[in-house]
């Protein structure tokens, strides 16, 4: 336990760090952040900068001691700004530091971690960047660049286990965002929009209540979290006269951020092009450092995604190249032919259509609905419960009249928000990767109803406010306890537990690969932490050179 909670000082105190001077000299914002805010700075700067050594240098231990060296020194330079800071926050920061640990102890993985999340980190911290990496496992070339951050967070004496802190930080920095945001509701009631409150208050509570042990989720949560957290900052740019340059940055951040992460947020690019030319940003952000870096981030994604795929956005038949020697011609028709029958629940269809008739004119909703409408009500119905127990303890208030101008970018973003819920629906309907978009289209349609000429809005007082945030950090609490009396294990260990991967080892090409030895279970049969490079039982057409990078083919 002492070891878990050095480190998550060590990285938060480097993560901090590397927020402010990604803020200070880079994207030159001059606003008042908060430490959550600059966490979230500084995990996007992280990102970059595995991302792009990656190319050059595996990203391991030796890398990842210097990085964080750097970012506590960027700490300690700025200990005066950094201190006051704290010195704010530090009634609910700390409070929040030691839920966000309460999530990484004894947490159990997420199914797809010891598939294809682990694997990649260790390839990624074994190996600067392998070119074809999609012919090894297509779940690895087809990436999270969330799963670059994870292996920032690697070093060998913790044996991959310290990865899963980042989960913990960015549900504190989240936290401490939105619950600055409340706060400074009732500090600023003359100047602080109702909007945002609703916003920050329903989105906080929701967060506690259902992603009390968000350590157990896969990547679709941060990107989420993410986009989330971008539509915060996109309505500040609305309804806040001040700094409006700053959220927009802080907006597109986000979202950019959010696109690499999990691609299908990619329509909310839309939404920041939509501000960008109505505020007239053109000449304040075009030609500036922070222009620079949203180009060399998203370049840097697009590369590493060709390199592994051969797709600069992958699984976009248009812009994927055939005739490279690492990549697979039928590679998008398979991918998108398997997917889309298992999201879409073709496995448990008991009727008579083909796949391509139970594929077509939404045949597919009534077997779809069944598989799913328990995990769809454990995220609406929490989502709503806070809702309504707030109007209880509120008294009702409604906006007799809306600015036209808020109201049409409230509308725009109501209608990109829909759009995403479309695409989503039609070509990936997994609750996981879409329920933020049902939350984000339910919220606007209580609170913000464009079609509405008036906005409803919760008039809580500090005690309720207070009081119904105890309720929800109380549940956290209980299902944390429960989650840890159910796990507890003799060893009594807050790391996650590993499966122990049998193998044996062969050559492809003079190239040493450790192949897994088939075992009872599905967990048994996927590569975890075994060492590079791990392949799984039935991957028998891989080709592999070694030069200035490794190149991996396979026969078609």
């Amino acid at each position: 336990m002492f070891f878990l909670f050095f480190f998550s000082i060590f990285f938060l105190i480097s993560i901090i760090g590397y927020g402010y001077f990604f803020k200070k000299k880079i994207i030159l914002l001059d606003n008042e952040s908060n430490l959550g805010e600059l966490g979230i700075l500084g995990l996007v700067l992280l990102t970059f900068l595995a991302t792009f050594f990656h190319f050059f240098l595996p990203i391991g231990k030796n890398f990842n001691l210097v990085i964080h060296i750097i970012g506590i020194i960027f700490f300690f330079t700025n200990f005066k700004e950094m201190f006051k800071l704290f010195n704010k926050e530090k009634k609910f920061f700390i409070f929040l530091y030691f839920f966000s640990l309460l999530i990484f102890y004894q947490h159990k993985p997420n199914e797809d971690f010891g598939f294809y999340h682990l694997p990649y980190v260790v390839n990624f911290t074994s190996e600067k960047i392998i070119i074809g990496l999609s012919n090894l496992q297509i779940q690895q070339g087809w990436n999270s660049i969330w799963l670059n951050l994870h292996s920032i967070f690697f070093f060998k004496f913790l044996e991959y286990k310290g990865v899963y802190l980042l989960n913990s930080l960015l549900f504190l920095f989240v936290s401490n965002i939105f619950l600055n945001s409340i706060v400074t509701n009732f500090q600023n009631k003359t100047s602080f929009n109702k909007i945002l409150f609703n916003f920050s208050f329903i989105f906080l509570n929701f967060f506690l209540i259902k992603f009390s042990n968000l350590n157990s989720y896969g990547l679709d949560v941060p990107g989420n979290y993410l986009t989330i957290l971008g539509l915060f900052y996109f309505l500040k740019i609305i309804f806040e006269k001040k700094n409006e340059t700053d959220f927009f940055k802080l907006s597109c951040l986000l979202l950019v951020y959010a696109f690499t992460v999990r691609i299908s947020n990619v329509l909310f690019l839309l939404l920041l092009l939509f501000i960008f030319f109505k505020k007239n940003f053109l000449t304040k952000i075009l030609f500036t450092k922070f222009s620079l870096f949203i180009f060399l981030f998203l370049f840097a994604w697009t590369v590493q995604q060709f390199l592994y795929t051969g797709c600069l956005v992958f699984p976009y038949d248009f812009l994927c190249f055939d005739n490279l020697s690492w990549s697979d011609p039928n590679f998008i028709t398979k991918f998108q032919q398997g997917t889309s029958l298992a999201n879409k629940s073709y496995e448990l269809y008991k009727g008579n259509l083909s796949i391509e008739e139970y594929s077509k004119n939404f045949n597919w909703v009534p077997t779809w609905f069944q598989r799913n409408k328990i995990e769809l009500f454990e995220y609406i119905g929490p989502f709503i419960v806070v809702i309504l127990f707030a109007f209880i303890l509120s008294k009702k208030t409604f906006i007799l009249k809306k600015n036209k101008s808020q109201s049409f970018d409230v509308a725009t973003l109501f209608v990109i928000i829909f759009l995403s819920f479309i695409v989503w629906f039609v070509n990936s309907p997994v609750i996981r990767m879409g329920n933020h978009l049902i939350l984000c289209l339910l919220f606007f349609l209580i609170f913000y109803a464009p079609i509405v000429d008036k906005s409803l809005i919760l008039n809580l007082s500090k005690k309720s406010t207070a009081f119904i945030l105890m309720i929800s950090f109380s549940v956290f609490l209980l299902k944390n306890f429960i989650r840890i009396d159910k796990n507890y294990n003799a060893s009594h260990s807050p790391w996650p537990i590993f499966e122990k991967i049998n193998f044996q080892k062969e050559k492809i090409n003079d190239f040493t690969i450790n192949r897994i030895v088939e075992g009872s279970t599905v967990q048994s049969n996927v590569c975890w932490d075994t060492s590079f490079l791990c392949v799984r039982s039935e991957l028998n057409t891989l080709k592999i050179k070694r030069g200035r990078y490794i190149i991996m083919s396979s026969d078609y």
